[in-house]
């Protein structure tokens, strides 16, 4: 709802996948991923202010509505690496089992 002024079918979409890749990004670390939250974080508020920007004005709308999730790819991809989940990920944790 900090994006838009209303909601709609649309609202939340691409936020679950940025989220994922913050996950990814930050190496499945609270801090990592707080910091990659705020780097994708960042890229998506240039999309959406970019009208009051000198120089990213002059760019059409499409392009800027794209970036923040072409810089979350290449990311992934170029900085990222070989990303290993936890070895607990996916198992069911009881509470007295080791």
């Amino acid at each position: 709802m900090t994006i838009a002024a209303n909601y709609s079918v649309s609202t939340i979409s691409g936020q679950g996948f940025l989220a994922l890749a913050a996950m990814i990004f930050g190496k499945w670390h609270p801090i990592g991923a707080m910091g990659a939250a705020l780097f994708f974080g960042f890229a998506q508020s240039l999309s959406i202010t970019s009208e009051q920007i000198p120089i990213l004005d002059r760019l059409p709308d499409v392009i800027l509505l794209i970036a923040p999730y072409v810089l979350t790819l290449l990311v992934l991809v170029g900085f990222v690496g070989r990303a290993e989940a936890p070895k607990a990920d996916g198992v069911p944790y009881i509470k007295g089992e080791r």
